[in-house]
């Protein structure tokens, strides 16, 4: 595929060697992933195995700083076979993940922090570091494969596996040249890699409670049951209805989708953010694109994020909800 811009066409570029386009990721992550990311070359600076198997990075997202993000990185060419070499690479990023193991690797990581000037300065003023990535990692660890063209299996994956479809994200990053120009087509964009949905029948793909609730805190599960027992006290013509990727509340219309993490839930509010930071004090809340704005709710400025870890902080947002049907 050429892209064309007012200075000559854009021929795609194909990387020969996976070597080759993960020093590409390392070189322009922050234009991929965002200025306030911070990217680990886990081959070049720690040779860390994790599940015998060396990762190409690590990523930290502190986009959101009271809300930051861990991804395990593994960069792929889409040329490679999935089933012989992508899939056994990421199952044991998920074995990982799934043990809570992280003790070694959160070691290693603030080590490699400490004994390099230009990763600290990145981490800036962050108070207790340890803590800080042993948090993150507990709270919010996944995995990010960033491939260099689709490939049919990584739908299939989504569809089937319960593990994948929670644990790992997806970009393709594909490279395109004109003489001494480049461009980069990336999809999704990375800051709305959680809101991205890979089939068009998501609403179609029903589970039920437990799916959404299986290996999460008591915590998010103390959460959901006193934000549904109350909202149903209410109004018992609410419909509490569980999708593929999240449980969304109904009146006449969807006004709410829950997102289920291990230990938080961020709730989707058709609601703009102005006005709910207004009314909000105790969780956080959070902007979305318009793209992701759309999807939910079919038009822009129109709601926001809350996300919820504390269940002594959900009346505020139980009441918040009570204004929408």
């Amino acid at each position: 595929m050429a892209i064309y811009h007012k200075s000559g066409k854009f021929q795609e570029y194909k990387f020969k060697k996976e070597e080759d386009f993960e020093k590409e990721v390392v070189n322009n992550y922050k234009l991929f992933f965002g200025e306030k990311t911070i990217y680990i070359d886990a081959k070049k600076k720690m040779e860390t195995k994790i599940g015998n198997v060396i990762p190409d990075g690590f990523l930290f997202d502190l986009t959101n700083i009271d809300d930051p993000e861990f991804y395990i990185v593994e960069v792929e060419l889409s040329k490679h076979s999935f089933y012989e070499h992508i899939f056994p690479q990421i199952t044991k990023f998920i074995g990982f993940i799934n043990s809570q193991n992280y003790d070694t690797l959160i070691t290693k990581i603030w080590e490699e922090v400490q004994s390099d000037k230009i990763l600290k300065k990145q981490f800036g003023e962050t108070k207790e570091l340890y803590k800080f990535i042993k948090d993150t990692m507990a709270n919010n660890c996944n995995i990010l494969l960033v491939i260099d063209d689709l490939k049919q299996e990584l739908n299939e994956m989504n569809s089937v596996y319960q593990e994948w479809n929670r644990l790992v994200k997806q970009i393709c990053i594909k490279k395109h040249i004109n003489k001494n120009e480049t461009m980069y087509d990336i999809t999704p964009e990375f800051k709305d890699i959680e809101d991205t949905y890979l089939s068009e029948d998501v609403e179609l793909q029903q589970t039920n409670e437990d799916f959404h609730l299986a290996n999460k805190s008591d915590v998010v599960k103390c959460i959901y049951s006193k934000l549904k027992a109350k909202l149903l006290a209410d109004n018992p013509n609410l419909i509490f209805n569980p999708q593929k990727y999240y449980i969304s509340i109904k009146a006449n219309n969807n006004f709410a989708f829950l997102k289920f993490r291990k230990k938080k839930i961020k709730i989707v509010i058709n609601m703009t953010y102005d006005k709910v930071k207004a009314l909000v004090k105790n969780n956080i809340v959070q902007e979305l694109s318009e793209s992701v704005q759309k999807f939910y709710f079919h038009k822009p400025n129109s709601c926001c994020a809350i996300v919820v870890s504390d269940v002594n902080y959900i009346d505020e947002v139980i009441e918040l909800l009570k204004q929408l049907y």
